[in-house]
C-alpha cells in the first residue's frame, strides 16, 4: 500500500513539539507524552506535494494521513514561497491534515530545521 510506504519514513522527532502543560492535575490525569513520530509534508510553489521527501498526490496524501493518525504522528509542514499566496494544493493538504485532527508544526523551508515563530 502506497500510504504505508510513504509513512515508512516516519522518524523520531529531534525537534520538540510545543504543548501547553496542564495547570493542575493529579497523577491519573497527566496526559501521555507527545508523539515523537513525525511525517514531513512539503508543498512546492507549483503544487507538487512531498510526503517524507516522496512525491505524492492528494488522494495518496489523504490515505497516508489516515495511517499517520493511527500511528500518532506529528506533521512537520512547510511550503515554498511562504511570502506568496499558497498554491491550491497547499490549502487542500492543510484541509486533509485538519480533517484527521493531526498535530502540526510549521517550518520555514524544506530542511525542517527552523520552526516558524508566530
Amino acid at each position: 500500500m502506497l500510504a504505508s510506504a510513504l509513512l515508512a519514513g516516519c522518524a523520531s522527532s529531534e525537534h520538540p513539539v510545543e504543548q501547553e502543560a496542564p495547570v493542575s492535575s493529579t497523577p491519573a490525569e497527566i496526559p501521555p507524552p507527545p508523539s515523537t513520530l513525525h511525517a514531513t509534508v512539503y508543498v512546492k510553489k507549483d503544487g507538487r506535494i512531498y510526503l517524507n521527501q516522496v512525491l505524492t498526490d492528494l488522494k495518496d496524501m489523504d490515505k497516508a494521513l489516515k495511517e499517520c493518525r493511527k500511528q500518532g504522528c506529528v506533521i512537520f509542514y512547510s511550503r515554498d514561497d511562504r511570502e506568496q499566496e499558497p498554491h491550491e494544493n497547499a490549502i487542500q493538504v492543510m484541509d486533509l491534515i485538519a480533517k484527521q485532527e493531526l498535530p502540526i508544526q510549521f517550518y520555514t523551508d524544506s530542511t525542517f530545521k527552523e520552526i516558524v515563530a508566530f
